[in-house]
């Protein structure tokens, strides 16, 4: 259930960035890293994922929160500057799953 609910996210992830492929700006490699080596020791809720960029030539963090016995999920997306658990973000991902809901926050 757990696979199938994270491949029903990345779908919907996919269709999302095929929509706003034209306006995203040039990826910083090296602050996405940084962020994932901050955010993945201190991560108390879900689970760090990595996801490969279409070409494969990059992967980043995502944080998976399964929640078992639902069906509802929601792809948590944040702003520019900011990284997956960050502020509001983190507060809404994990929110959202002690209220019932898997998320996938991108």
């Amino acid at each position: 259930m757990k696979k199938n609910m994270l491949l029903s996210l990345v779908a919907g992830l996919i269709a999302l960035s095929s929509l706003t492929v034209c306006a995203a700006p040039a990826a910083d490699y090296v602050r996405e890293k940084k962020w994932a080596d901050e955010v993945v020791p201190g991560l108390v809720v879900g689970d760090a994922v990595y996801l490969q960029t279409p070409r494969g030539h990059h992967a980043f963090l995502t944080l998976f929160t399964p929640v078992a016995g639902t069906d509802r999920a929601a792809i948590v997306v944040h702003g520019l500057g900011i990284h997956p658990d960050w502020g509001l973000v983190g507060t809404l991902r994990t929110e959202l799953a002690d209220r019932g809901m898997t998320t996938l926050s991108i």
